[in-house]
């Protein structure tokens, strides 16, 4: 690949020195052309010799040809590189499908390192019911307790789990995740409370 891909870059290199010649002789035949009428002119009064316009017409016939020349080369140099670029491109793509499967890989294994540590959340967030069940214990001792009892009504409690589960409160309380969060996140963004 480096003797395609130089060969490639010397292509390049070459058009850009022949695209130089060319507008530095298109600029050169311009101001030829311009200072042309004035030569003319001074060979008609007399001023300026048939031998000066003669030089001036030598110098204007190199200019065109150098145009032309450069103008032709430059053609010929991008067949060339057209060329080279076809040959190249199977190598480019090897390449670029190479360079993308090393990114998915990558991602993938990001993407799972998530999933993990989602099933870890997962797991954590189960501990929270075994918690909470204690609470059910602690009502029916009671209600055992005060059995038989008259006048009390109710002496349960309930676990507060809204400020665990979003989006009860702001997200920023919960300890869940909506789908909004995530995708911000997926894409590089997030949330507010974690941008400090």
């Amino acid at each position: 690949m480096a003797e395609s891909k130089s060969k490639l870059e010397f292509i390049n290199q070459r058009l850009i020195e022949l695209e130089t010649e060319l507008q530095e002789a298109s600029e050169m035949l311009e101001t030829a052309k311009g200072n042309y009428q004035d030569i003319v002119e001074g060979v008609a009064l007399g001023t300026l010799s048939k031998k000066d316009l003669k030089v001036v017409d030598l110098e204007m016939k190199r200019l065109q040809e150098n145009v032309y020349e450069a103008s032709k080369q430059i053609a010929i140099v991008k067949q060339f590189k057209r060329k080279a670029a076809v040959e190249e491109l199977p190598i480019i793509r090897q390449i670029k499908k190479a360079k993308f499967e090393g990114v998915q890989k990558e991602f993938d294994k990001q993407a799972e390192a998530v999933r993990k540590k989602r099933d870890e959340f997962l797991i954590e967030m189960s501990k929270l019911a075994a918690i909470k069940s204690k609470v059910g214990e602690i009502n029916a001792e009671a209600k055992a307790a005060l059995e038989g009892v008259d006048g009390i009504t109710e002496l349960s409690h309930n676990i507060n789990m809204g400020h665990v589960i979003a989006p009860i409160n702001q997200e920023s309380e919960g300890v869940g995740i909506s789908e909004n969060i995530q995708r911000q996140a997926a894409s590089g963004v997030l949330p507010s409370w974690l941008r400090k």
